[in-house]
């Protein structure tokens, strides 16, 4: 890790700050063919969360099959944290999201005023700095409809949704597109670590060049040491030192 960036009421600071890299890390960035960015608690609140809280919250709750999912799902996330979450959502999907009616209702809980409310602060503003020519996709757990209402609302280029193996999909990703030599890659788990051991063994076999990386910390003291950057949850640290660096 080389940065840990916070914003406060002065600005940004840097945890680490070694000076003379700042202007690499900004070049890094911008000169980046690709941005591969995990969605759920990288850039917003996890909508799949929400979708799922506010099931809670409706008649579903009568629903013999979410009450049992919703006690299966209490306990694995006590019991393992977040490493549960992908197979809990996984099975939510499959029980409760594979219909025109349920997908609607979920679609309509993110309006655009919604998507703009529950993004980190600073998150519209650093995809806007991103030079138009980078290719920008989503890979995320949640379902294809929700996942490009924020693709959309973020000017991303694809979505890979329903992805519970980011490696294989990134190795496929990387063969499919040679083109790309430069990668920007932004997440906040250990899935998301999955995505730089590909890319890293890509750039030993000389395949592609550079991998700059972001992770999206609970906490300094949650840090990533995997990632080139350590952000909270507000992005407008990064923002600026990307305008002023």
């Amino acid at each position: 890790m080389r940065f840990f960036v916070k914003f406060g009421e002065k600005g940004f600071r840097l945890a680490i700050q070694p000076s003379s890299d700042l202007s690499s890390l900004k070049k890094q960035i911008l000169n980046s063919d690709v941005l591969i960015s995990d969605l759920d608690d990288t850039d917003l609140p996890s909508p799949a969360k929400k979708i799922a809280w506010n099931s809670l919250r409706s008649i579903k709750i009568l629903n013999p099959n979410f009450f049992f999912w919703c006690c299966k799902t209490g306990y694995k996330l006590f019991k393992n944290g977040k490493s549960a979450e992908p197979k809990a959502w996984q099975e939510y999907t499959k029980l409760f999201l594979r219909n025109a009616k349920e997908i609607k209702r979920a679609k309509e809980k993110f309006t655009e005023q919604e998507i703009e409310k529950m993004l980190y602060p600073g998150v519209k503003e650093l995809y806007s700095l991103l030079p138009e020519r980078i290719y920008k996709l989503y890979l995320t757990r949640n379902i294809l409809e929700i996942g490009w209402l924020f693709a959309k609302f973020l000017n991303f280029d694809q979505v890979i949704a329903e992805i519970f193996d980011k490696a294989e999909v990134t190795e496929q990703f990387v063969i499919a597109n040679p083109q790309f030599k430069n990668y920007f890659v932004k997440g906040d788990s250990e899935e998301d670590e999955a995505i730089l051991d590909v890319l890293e063994l890509y750039k030993r076999k000389d395949k592609i060049e550079n991998i700059i990386s972001c992770y999206r910390a609970d906490s300094s003291a949650k840090a990533n040491e995997r990632f080139d950057i350590n952000v909270g949850k507000d992005y407008r640290g990064l923002v600026e030192l990307l305008r002023w660096a």
